[in-house]
């Protein structure tokens, strides 16, 4: 029951002050952070991976929790070559036949760290360990690939410039292709622990002249990203944060922020601030919208909240970032659906997301219905049954043998032909009015609100006799509020509003069927007009009509 006024602008964003408190920042529970320290290395099956350094034998372990819980932590095993090769940042993914570990670690006899694959074979569950082909003669760490297994990104010394630099790599078929440093995000300065979010962001800590902090670069292309910009507070502070990883919206980190013994520990942060949802409507004189909810439901059609759009100008929803969503405006009473749009929420660190629909109520209830081909100086449409009755007067003789009837057309053949599809149009009028008769039964029209029936007649240019009378029995209808009395003058204006009478009375008949008595005195009112004569076409024929509107209109003014 709304008509969307824009196509839908979903693009709307407003900026809104930043906070220090809109990002909600924690530091995970003693389980996980302990005086020793612990880097995040990823999500695997909703397990957060992570690393403790055994600050004494200089060593790391790797170990998970689940996420959205950290009470208990649980050894995330790894094969052999992981201990023997003095193992550190790690990354893991599984295909259909295989999974594939890559980490840094030390061979031995050399200093520097390469990058090492465990590659394990589902179907003969045997394990097969290589180097990564592209190790060079310096440092090669914090490998990561991205979550759909189709990239590897890591960091690598260079010795031209004596720092680290981020290099990606793509990952097909078990085959790695040649590294490629990012050169927008790479300076003279060390970048190191990257980190590929599920849309190919890129997520990565740099050395800023004292400490480490997060930078991020969105992604624009294949190898091709924006440049970089920093994460804002609570993210980044005066301490160092690094090893950055996306799961749900959530941003893990490691950072030695407030600590004496200047160990890292994990930190987690919301990394979008909230979506907001407004619909912004006005509703209309003619129609009602008491019984409309707009539901918003996620991509498989689970409803996750909804609000009657009710009497307010303006309702509200908080969305999900980084989220799909279908929003849908539905009528309780009718399981009619009038509005479907699907969005998705955008992910923002630095403002708020609004999205405005701006919707306007308008009548499209209104139905409009013209009933032609009355005959010339007749007034009930032309059904078989008043074909006939009228037929009958002039073969009694009781009509159209003196000036005050002779205004009458004779009913030819032809009309009977057509009075079908005056019948069918009587009857898609009704139909329309029992609908909304039986939602009055129910209870869903609101009780400020009535169907108004505007029923307009029209006559042909030709003038009548000016002995033209009105033959029959007198009209006294106080519901139509329609009084004509018998040998009353008929003129184009007389008949026209005797058109739009029979017509409103051939409805009532129709609808008094239906047992719509209490619904036809209660809420409907009626409007019998007489719209005298039209000249707009050359056929006479098209020019005697009845016009019919149907709309709604409230009663509280």
């Amino acid at each position: 029951m709304k008509r969307i006024l824009l196509d839908l602008l979903l693009s709307w964003l407003f900026a809104f002050p930043l906070f220090s408190n809109d990002l909600e920042l924690t530091k995970l529970q003693q389980a996980i952070n302990t005086d020793q320290d612990e880097y995040p290395c990823g999500v695997f099956d909703n397990k957060l991976l992570f690393i403790r350094k055994d600050n004494n034998q200089a060593t790391f372990s790797a170990l998970s929790t689940l996420v959205n819980n950290y009470q208990e932590i649980s050894p995330f095993i790894l094969p052999k070559e992981y201990k023997e090769f003095k193992g550190s940042y790690f990354s893991y993914i599984e295909t259909i036949d295989s999974m594939f570990i890559i980490f840094s670690g030390r061979a031995k006899k050399k200093f520097e760290n390469d990058l090492f694959i465990i590659k394990k074979d589902k179907k003969s569950n045997k394990y097969f360990f290589t180097t990564f082909p592209f190790n060079s003669q310096f440092f090669d760490s914090h490998p990561q690939f991205d979550p759909a297994g189709k990239f590897l990104v890591f960091s690598s010394e260079n010795p031209n410039q004596n720092n680290t630099d981020i290099f990606v790599s793509r990952f097909e078929n078990g085959s790695f292709e040649e590294p490629k440093p990012i050169d927008v995000v790479n300076t003279n300065a060390n970048e190191i622990t990257p980190f590929l979010d599920e849309n190919g962001n890129l997520y990565f800590a740099r050395f800023d002249s004292t400490n480490y902090n997060i930078y991020k670069a969105e992604k624009k292309g294949e190898f091709i990203w924006d440049k970089p910009r920093k994460l804002p507070y609570p993210i980044n502070t005066e301490a160092n944060e690094l090893a950055p990883v996306v799961f749900n919206n959530k941003l893990y980190f490691a950072s030695d922020r407030a600590n004496e013994n200047h160990n890292f520990d994990v930190f987690v942060s919301n990394l979008c601030l909230p979506v907001i949802l407004e619909v912004n409507f006005k509703e209309s004189l003619t129609l009602f919208s008491s019984f409309d909810k707009l539901l918003i439901a996620e991509n498989n059609g689970t409803i996750i909240d909804e609000k009657y759009l009710g009497d307010e100008s303006q309702i509200f929803f908080t969305l999900q970032p980084n989220k799909n969503y279908q929003i849908k405006i539905k009528n309780e009473c009718t399981h009619q659906e009038y509005f479907s749009k699907n969005i998705k929420t955008l992910c923002l660190d630095t403002i708020y997301v609004k999205y405005v629909i701006p919707l306007e109520i308008s009548g499209d209830l209104t139905k409009e219905k013209n009933i032609r081909f009355f005959l010339t100086g007749y007034y009930r449409p032309i059904t078989k049954r008043n074909l006939t009755q009228l037929k009958k007067l002039f073969d009694y003789n009781l009509i159209g043998n003196d000036d005050s009837t002779t205004y009458i057309e004779y009913p030819q053949p032809f009309f009977f032909d057509i009075s079908d599809t005056i019948e069918n149009a009587l009857k898609d009028v009704s139909e329309y009015i029992s609908y909304f008769a039986k939602m009055y039964q129910t209870g869903c029209m609101p009780k400020n609100k009535r169907l108004k029936i505007e029923v307009i007649g029209y006559a042909d240019p030709r003038q009548l006799s000016p002995n033209a009378r009105f033959f029959e029995e007198t009209i006294s209808d106080p519901y139509l509020n329609f009084y004509l009395s018998k040998g009353s003058p008929m003129t184009n204006q007389t008949l026209s509003k005797l058109r739009a009478y029979f017509t409103a009375k051939e409805i009532i008949d129709i609808l008094s069927t239906d047992n719509n008595n209490e619904f036809l005195k209660n809420a409907v009112v009626w409007d019998i007009v007489g719209g005298g004569t039209l000249d707009e076409e050359e056929d006479y024929l098209l020019l005697r009509k009845v016009k019919i509107k149907i709309f709604f209109e409230r009663t509280d003014f």
